[in-house]
């Protein structure tokens, strides 16, 4: 192009058109193309050139010494710049505006009150903001630093009412706009705090399970010449999100009064947050409100006491049918009972022995009384809450004194055909004591009252030998060792002697036994939890010429409720060779034996019997022994629940790493061998933010956190989901510091469950920016975790403790701290340092002076490493990260010894070393070795599957006897058995199942395998073992509730016992069969003839409970019925019909069973299946109609 004397030039193209055009200092262009426009002017001094295409717009303008081109795009615009001489042009990248948001501290202002309002964008650059407030404008450019920041601008009105406040943001890119509006009152007046009385609706009735709804009434009173308030809003808040809101507009005049409601989901006492606000001020009031559920009218007491010989302060009812007779030597503890109600107290009015009335006690507390003389006494009880009246009940109980401090010697030694005299001595014979003889010759004498003799003992008049007298002189007729035993009882004591001595020529006596720390009492047995070792230390005491003598052990089961052994659970440990169920390997033909109960007993009640036996073949009797019984209650252990590795409860976490959550593989079933893979039923994740409460539900259980969807506003909890339990049920979880707010601090609760028990434990993480060392504390010896996961640790020997580094650990530092508690918060401890070495390594050494001069006995201490690395920096940060963590150790809390470590279960053979911590009062102990023991795998399962003539012969003897207890103990034991040997037998099935690719759903589905089975033989071999084992159980079961059937049933506390027994049988509802149905039928109608006879004379509780498991028992039932038609058991349907219901019988079919022959009997099943469900649904009929 040419200027001044110009030149034309055109040319056309398909779809475009150029036009030249020249005219003085001018110069016109024009270009058309499809979808675009090219239009160029020249003027003097300018150029402009415009180009429109979809999604774009090109401008050019040139202007002296200077050009611009500017080009949008989505979200950015490009800016060319060129200098004065056209030498050099600079690009730079514009980002446009995004995301503005405006937003005033103050919606409601007042007349001349100044406020702020925010300005912030979430992208854009070279900002320009202009203010328009309506009566004034201002520009400024933006100067906030980062996205997170704002800009700000203060302002007040002149002026009354709404004002809108507009805000433009704007750049090259182009410019956004936001308005917001704030009301400006110019007559508002500040609320006055006296102003207002508030007055709850408290305490009021909780309408369980629904809400309860409180009033609370705002009375105005304003003196005279004050202003009240204006524009009044009322917030009102409790726990658990709820809340309520109204106005006061409409309350204006003194001494008039408005009600306010608000709803409270649960009972109990709350703390109300009442805030009054107007647009100028606020006032925060806090008013306790209350809401209980109403008090029973059945509400009563029930006095008790604690049994001198239990190891456990166990309260006990009294003696009698009334349970009202107590021994007037102990306290008596008032316990209320009430079936429902919530916040009760409960006091004594009287206690009718001119005693003063007691406080208000809390309903689960015990109110104790000791009575200075025997007698009956006639107690009065109020029991009441807020919003019921009192209830006022009284109970008649009689105090006598008890028998205590029976003694017996034994005189000169006789023989055969003389009078052997002993002598008992007894220091307080106590009420109507009655003292019972029995001599081991078949001879029963009788002393004392006669009618406690035969009231309480049983015993009729035959053999009553009169008053009291403290010489026993009886002739024996045959030489041998005797075996005395006298029993002293009246109506609330009972104690029991045993002596042994020989008849019969010679200078060997029986030995004195007895067990060192021994619980020689069946109803306060030694309570050793399946955790602990037992270690049993008999003593012996010789009065013979020789020495020589043999030890036994003997173990037998008992009934707690009066210390009998259970038929045929008698065991001889010494007698039992290697591989036998119960051998110890250790030994027990010595006076002492050490074995683990985790692995060699289960939960129930056992007696150890040590009897030792003379050598001394010059005697003229046969035998010369005695024998001492110990009595032990194994109970199971906890569960340890731990996430991280370590005791640690604090840890921090950087932005950019990630936490590993393992409570798969930290936590522990004590109850199991430390080598053996703890597995658990379930694993529970809660979180929540430090400041937040766990959100309940209406049991008062933590509540499911809600679900965080992107772009909702941040309504806390973690991991996208609000506050509560956390939709994650995996043993192992990965916790990323990216899905976590920097600078926040969350709480992680994880429970983990193993067969009904249930661990916790707690996590707090501080989430820091960027990549940070992350120290684990762990520690050497000299420290004892406790059951409960909690770490003690030995105040007399010097701790060291190693601060491991996980994370960023690049030339990291570490400094250690020690804080003690104080009773409300923790204090830095001064000088600690100058106890230790390795103060500033990762590894620290305390000597144990520290402990002496520095922590009082019985202290919480907390220890801290933190941790620096100059290396871990965040993006904005200048300097390292310093990040800590806490170890709760606990300072002297060892109150008894304690035998480490558990090893093992009863399921694999095994070999442990015994090692025994003795500590002491002030919390020192030391450790000894004591030894090895092989433990071998048990085999009771094995011969309850054999059913052989010994066990059906003891099956038979239980019948006979007619013992509810004893009946109900053995179905208890056996069925526990039957219910593990299903359980493993269902477990090895879908195992194998599994290592073919199948699973047990599956092939239950006729032809829906997605794939041809490789072996089909190998699966019918798999699941006709099952059903092998299936039908043995079955048959037991049904031996088992035939006992069943055959147990008297008398009274509410024998149908608990014999539903607690059905139900274990019932726990397996696809081995029920025919007979089954019919025993325990049979069974819950005789149960339910009982509840209808005595229920009335029984506390209202102990019957719910009885039906309670009745109807548990009748759904599984139900559930067995139903299941055993879509399942049935044709071998032992056809083997309960047969002439031969022998156990060899049924074993003879199901090996004579086949694959052809169970396909040969499906085919002609349906028969057999019609008849099975006519069968059955008429049992469910029946007991429907029944009950």
């Amino acid at each position: 192009m040419d200027m001044p004397y110009s030149r034309f030039i055109s040319m056309d193209m398909p779809y475009s058109r150029f036009i030249s055009m020249d005219m003085p200092y001018s110069r016109f262009i024009s270009m058309d193309m499809p979808y675009s426009r090219f239009i160029s002017m020249d003027m003097p001094y300018s150029r402009f050139i415009s180009m429109d295409m979809p999604y774009s717009r090109f401008i050019s303008m040139d202007m002296p010494y200077s050009r611009l081109i500017s080009m949008d795009m989505p979200y950015s615009r490009f800016i060319s710049f060129q200098d004065a001489d056209k030498s050099a042009i600079f690009n730079r990248l514009i980002l446009c505006i995004s995301d503005l948001s405006v937003v005033s501290n103050l919606i409601n202002l007042n007349f001349l009150q100044e406020f702020s309002v925010s300005v912030w964008i979430g992208a854009g650059d070279s900002v320009e903001y202009t203010w328009d407030f309506g009566d004034a404008v201002y520009t400024t450019q933006r100067q906030a630093a980062t996205i997170q920041e704002s800009d700000n601008k203060t302002h007040s009105y002149s002026s009354y009412g709404p004002q809108q406040i507009t805000v433009t943001a704007a750049n090259n890119c182009g410019n956004l706009t936001e308005s917001i509006i704030v009301n400006v009152f110019g007559t508002e007046q500040p609320i006055q705090r006296h102003h207002y009385d508030i007055t709850p609706s408290s305490p009021i009735e909780h309408p369980f399970p629904s809400e309860a709804e409180f009033e609370f009434t705002f009375t105005l009173t304003v003196p005279f010449g004050e202003v009240l308030g204006t524009n009044v809003s009322v917030h009102i808040s409790t726990s658990y999100y709820e809340n309520s809101t109204a106005d006061l507009f409409d309350l204006y005049v003194d001494g008039n009064s408005k009600k306010v409601s608000h709803f409270v989901r649960f009972t109990g006492i709350h703390t109300a947050q009442v805030t009054l606000t107007n647009p100028i001020s606020e006032e925060v009031f806090e008013i306790e409100i209350e809401s209980q559920e109403r008090l029973s009218l059945q509400s009563s007491f029930q006095p008790m006491y604690i049994l001198p010989v239990s190891s456990e302060d166990k309260l006990v009812p009294g003696y009698g049918n009334e349970e009202d007779s107590f021994p007037v030597e102990y306290p008596i503890y008032f316990i209320a009972d009430v079936p429902h109600g919530t916040g009760v107290e409960f006091r004594v009015i009287s206690f009718d022995d001119a005693s003063p009335p007691t406080i208000l006690y809390p309903s689960s507390e015990p109110i104790s009384h000791q009575f200075s003389s025997p007698g009956r006494y006639d107690v009065t009880v109020e029991i009441a809450n807020s919003v019921s009246a009192p209830v006022v009940t009284s109970k008649t109980i009689y105090l006598y004194e008890s028998i205590s401090n029976m003694q017996i010697i034994e005189g000169p030694q006789t023989g055969a055909g003389m009078e052997k005299r002993l002598m008992l001595n007894i220091d307080n014979l106590g009420y109507h004591p009655c003292i019972v003889v029995d001599f081991d010759d078949g001879e029963l004498e009788y002393y004392g009252n006669e009618t406690t003799c035969v009231a309480i003992a049983g015993y009729e008049g035959a053999g009553y030998a009169g008053p009291f007298t403290t010489n026993l002189d009886h002739t024996y007729l045959e030489a041998g060792t005797k075996h005395v035993q006298i029993q002293a009882h009246n109506l609330v004591s009972n104690l029991r002697e045993d002596i042994f001595f020989v008849v019969g020529e010679g200078d060997c006596r029986s030995p004195n036994l007895y067990i060192r720390d021994g619980y020689r009492y069946f109803n306060g047995p030694r309570i050793v939890l399946r955790t602990d070792f037992t270690y049993l230390r008999g003593a012996t005491v010789l009065d013979c010429s020789l020495t020589d003598n043999v030890k036994y052990w003997f173990l037998s089961e008992y009934d707690p409720y009066n210390g009998t052994a259970i038929p045929g659970s008698e065991v001889n440990l010494t007698s039992l060779s290697p591989g036998q169920d119960l051998y110890i390997p250790s030994g027990t033909s010595s006076s002492e034996i050490r074995l683990p109960p985790t692995y060699y007993l289960p939960v129930g009640f056992y007696r150890f019997t040590y009897t030792v036996v003379m050598n001394d073949f010059t005697q003229t009797v046969d035998l010369v022994l005695a024998f001492v019984h110990e009595y032990i209650e194994v109970r199971q252990g906890v569960i340890q629940a731990r996430i991280i590795e370590g005791p640690s409860t604090f840890t921090t976490l950087g932005s950019n790493q990630s936490l590993l959550l393992r409570p798969g593989n930290f936590s522990r079933d004590l109850d199991l061998e430390d080598q053996v893979e703890q597995t658990f039923d379930e694993f529970r994740y809660f979180c929540k933010r430090f400041y937040e409460e766990w959100p309940l539900n209406d049991n008062a259980t933590i509540a499911s956190g809600y679900f965080v969807s992107a772009g909702m506003v941040d309504f806390g909890g973690c991991f996208d989901e609000g506050p509560g339990r956390l939709d994650i049920a995996a043993p192992l979880y990965l916790l990323r510091g990216s899905e976590l707010l920097v600078n926040m601090t969350y709480n992680i609760l994880v429970e983990v469950e193993r067969e009904g028990r249930i661990g916790t434990t707690n996590l707090t993480i501080l989430v820091v920016e960027g990549s940070i060392p992350r120290p684990i504390i762990t520690f050497e010896e000299n420290v004892v975790v406790e059951d409960d996961g909690t770490v003690s640790l030995n105040p007399t020997e010097a701790l060291r403790l190693d601060a491991k580094c996980d994370g960023d650990c690049e030339d990291v530092t570490v400094e250690w701290s020690f804080q003690i508690f104080n009773g409300t918060h923790y204090i830095e401890i001064d000088g600690w340092d100058l106890y230790s070495t390795g103060n500033v390594t990762q590894e620290l050494y305390l000597s144990e002076d520290f402990y002496k001069d520095l922590v009082p006995y019985g202290s919480d201490l907390r220890i801290q490493a933190l941790m620096t690395s100059p290396s871990a920096l965040g993006f904005d940060q200048e300097e390292g990260e310093t990040v800590s963590e806490d170890l709760q150790l606990f300072f002297g809390r060892h109150p008894k010894s304690r035998v480490l470590p558990p090893l093992g279960d009863s399921s694999n053979e095994y070999r442990l070393q015994l090692s025994v911590i003795i500590t002491d009062t002030r919390g020192a102990w030391a450790t000894y070795d004591l030894g090895f023991i092989q433990v071998y795998p048990s085999s009771r399962i094995d011969a309850l599957l054999e059913f052989n003539a010994n066990l059906s012969q003891q099956y038979d003897s239980l019948r006979d006897a007619q013992d509810t207890f004893q009946i109900n103990e053995r179905i208890l034991l056996d069925g526990a058995l039957l219910n593990q040997y299903r359980s493993n037998s269902i477990n090895k099935m879908n195992y194998d199942l599994a290592a073919l690719g199948l699973s047990s759903d599956a092939i239950q589905d006729e032809g829906t395998a997605s794939s041809p089975l490789e072996d089909p033989d190998e699966v019918v071999k798999i699941t006709q073992s099952r059903e092998s084992d299936r039908i043995k159980s079955a048959y037991l079961r049904s031996r088992l509730a035939k006992l069943t059937e055959q147990a008297p049933v008398s009274s509410v506390d024998d149908v608990i016992g014999v539903a607690s027994a059905t139900l274990t049988l019932t726990h397996a509802p696809e081995e029920q069969s025919h007979q089954f149905l019919e025993s325990t039928s049979n069974s819950m109608l005789k149960m339910v003839d009982t509840m209808e006879t005595v229920s009335d004379k029984e506390s209202g509780s102990k019957v719910l409970f009885a039906g309670f498991k009745m109807l548990i028992c009748i759904g599984n039932m139900y559930q067995g019925s139903a299941k055993s038609i879509d399942d049935p058991m044709l071998i032992i349907d056809e083997h309960e019909q047969s002439e031969d219901q022998s156990y060899g019988s049924l074993f003879n079919r199901i090996q004579e069973s086949s694959v052809a022959a169970t396909e040969a009997s499906q085919t002609n099943a349906d028969g057999a299946i019609e008849e099975e469900k006519r069968n059955k649904v008429g049992i469910s009929l029946m007991l429907v109609t029944q009950l």
